[in-house]
């Protein structure tokens, strides 16, 4: 028997809802049999994006999930299971995670199309994501954090605010990075396909060799 080999230095954490999960990436509009069938993380963005930088990564997302409010949602209630509500937890609402055990270099939050789901969430959303990447910045003091634009409009204006609040406060390893151009909902229930997620891989792995060269 041989060892493993040992793991990449280089670390990079995604957190996000089922576009990072890689929901129905092999899938197309038909889907026969349900969206599970066809969801596989290892063609989602972050995951190419790690190979081709030669990282590990790892993924944190559910599908459905918000910063402020999940999928099917108007005004989240104090039983809603948003990422800052679950984040904490290595096993969900049951055991906590010691965060000191995997020190990513970046951080790759791409949240808010659930938010969106209905409408507009508002200032709240706003609120609620710049008080997320703060607690994850208490966890990895070091990271870099990228966060992510899939749609533009005024899911990109909110974005744009959100960075705005954060560097106002002292942030300056943070952007916003989009995907727009590159994603399409040619998977199941109009998530990107193979395709898709390969081009999202491609915009992130790209930055992550330019942020790689200037601040990690």
């Amino acid at each position: 028997f041989r060892s493993p080999p040992s793991a990449p230095a280089r670390r990079i954490e995604v957190v996000g809802d089922s576009l990072s999960v890689g929901a129905g990436v092999e899938g197309n509009a038909t889907c026969a049999g349900g969206i599970d069938a066809y969801t596989n993380n290892y063609l989602a963005y972050g995951a190419i994006a790690a190979r081709a930088v030669s990282a590990d990564v790892v993924t944190i997302a559910y599908s459905g999930i918000g910063v402020y409010r999940n999928f099917g949602e108007t005004t989240p209630t104090a039983a809603s299971l948003t990422m800052p509500r679950r984040y904490p937890y290595a096993i969900p609402d049951t055991v906590s995670w010691d965060f000191s055990l995997y020190q990513p270099q970046v951080v790759v939050i791409n949240l808010g199309t659930n938010d969106f789901g209905p409408g507009d969430p508002g200032a709240a959303f706003e609120t609620a994501y710049v008080s997320f990447v703060q607690t994850v910045r208490g966890k990895y003091p070091d990271a870099y954090f990228i966060l992510i634009d899939m749609y533009g409009g005024m899911r990109l204006t909110r974005l744009n605010d959100v960075l705005g609040t954060l560097r106002n406060g002292g942030e300056s390893k943070v952007e916003v990075l989009s995907f727009n151009a590159v994603q399409n909902n040619l998977g199941c229930n109009q998530h990107p396909n193979i395709a898709g997620q390969q081009g999202m891989g491609n915009v992130l792995a790209a930055r992550l060799r330019e942020i790689g060269r200037a601040h990690v």
